[in-house]
């Protein structure tokens, strides 16, 4: 059941993996053996990451990593530090980094090499997001060709949106595309890969930008049943708003609004931050242009609420950065 799991988990399908880890879990724990019980649960946790804050999931593998058992066992404690840098990338880039070095050092001394390159593609994002396009270029780009060499297609898939992303953020729109294809030509290649929401956002966006609108909003509503087939909340309310602009863009205020309206009720439920606040004063600007200027000064000031619980969040002594990395949204699988 374990086994099983973790193949899902490898692949990055959490909707697949999470109920074998509950139940690999329970026997686990009636059978007093700790050490896998840890696994399975982090394991659980993880998968699920979507149907919670990532604050609170930061928090509670935080605590996991002064647990005697994670910090007496590498293959546990490495475990728990993948866990940790796939999330804290979500609300503190600096954290991240500290886990994913960590990792990285982990992974080389067990010989996990698998592991070891997915980190440093993650390390080489991190390098993006610290202004250091060279050297993510470079670790991104050699992540990408280990995953090749190692026949990794589930990390294949995730450079390959992160760098069309990259490309994608400097109006390199054809270069991007052909990642974006290539990536979800390779998720279509086997059934247990998951759907690559982060290819068919990029690539949305790339629609739009190139004067495709229709094409834009047929893939995003595509993403968006499986999205919320799979209960992947965060990629739920990131389509949501992307469908916004593209209904905006067409003049239909009334959908770009409703759409809006839900990823607001989405994000302010799981406490993300920074999609409250971008389709909050999103939210404003329309109602200001269609005349309701009373809900539109509230939604302005529930932004402002959102984006100050955000900096505050981050200015903290457990995230003390106040930058949140803009252009790479809902960089997790």
């Amino acid at each position: 059941m374990i086994a099983v799991a973790d193949h899902y988990y490898w692949l990055f399908n959490g909707p697949a993996a999470a109920p074998f880890y509950a139940r690999a879990e329970q026997l686990f724990s009636k059978h007093g053996d700790e050490k896998n019980a840890l696994h399975a649960k982090i394991g659980r946790l993880r998968s699920t990451a979507e149907s919670m804050s990532f604050v609170e999931l930061s928090q509670i593998l935080d605590g996991y990593m002064q647990n005697p058992v994670v910090k007496g066992d590498k293959n546990l404690r490495l475990w728990c530090l993948i866990a940790k840098g796939y999330t804290d990338l979500e609300i503190n880039y600096r954290k991240s980094k500290q886990d994913w070095l960590e990792a990285q050092q982990i992974a080389n001394e067990l010989g996990e090499k698998q592991w070891a390159a997915r980190a440093s593609g993650e390390l080489g994002l991190i390098g993006f997001l610290e202004g250091s396009p060279g050297r993510a270029a470079r670790l991104i780009g050699g992540a990408l060709l280990s995953t090749m060499t190692s026949g990794d297609t589930a990390g294949q898939i995730r450079f390959l949106e992160l760098i069309g992303r990259g490309f994608e953020e400097v109006n390199r729109h054809g270069e991007a595309m052909r990642f974006f294809n290539r990536a979800l030509k390779l998720a279509d290649s086997d059934r247990d890969l998951p759907l690559p929401f982060m290819a068919y956002e990029g690539k949305a966006q790339v629609l739009m930008a190139t004067g495709k609108p229709n094409d834009a909003r047929a893939l995003l509503q595509d993403a968006l049943t499986k999205a919320r087939a799979e209960q992947k909340h965060g990629h739920e309310t990131q389509l949501l708003i992307l469908l916004a602009s593209v209904a905006e863009k067409s003049a239909d205020n009334p959908h770009a609004i409703e759409y809006l309206e839900r990823a607001r009720q989405l994000a302010t439920g799981l406490n993300f931050y920074r999609m409250d606040a971008d389709a909050t004063f999103e939210l404003a600007k329309l109602y200001r242009d269609n005349g309701d200027l009373a809900t539109a000064e509230a939604r302005a000031s529930e932004g402002l609420c959102e984006s100050a619980r955000w900096r505050s969040l981050l200015c903290s002594a457990k995230y003390d950065h106040p930058r949140r990395p803009e252009g790479i949204a809902r960089t997790h699988c």
